[in-house]
């Protein structure tokens, strides 16, 4: 027997980025104030957390080739049709 448990969670009426923000570019990666705070933020990981890497580029990097391209699809309605896979990223269902 099994008993399903419904959350309603409250919608925010965010509208989803159709274009990069600003916080994933190198503009704003790259400045010193906010590479401090990368670098305090990191260094507050114990070795076994694994290693984050150095410049925090690399991150926003990853978050755009995760996020962006389904962003964009469901920010303008459109069909996404896509799989994502850690080791090939987005790819075409078939």
């Amino acid at each position: 027997m099994s008993t399903q448990t419904s959350i309603e969670i409250p919608r925010r009426d965010t509208e989803l980025p159709a274009e990069m923000p600003v916080e994933l570019t190198r503009e704003y990666t790259g400045q010193p104030e906010t590479s401090r705070m990368w670098d305090t933020y990191r260094k507050g990981f114990s070795a076994s957390a694994g290693n984050l890497p150095e410049d925090l580029q690399d991150v926003a990097d990853a978050i755009v080739a995760f996020v962006m391209p389904a962003s964009v699809a469901a920010a303008s309605g459109a069909d996404f049709g896509k799989t994502w896979t850690p080791i090939s990223g987005w790819a075409q269902e078939s």
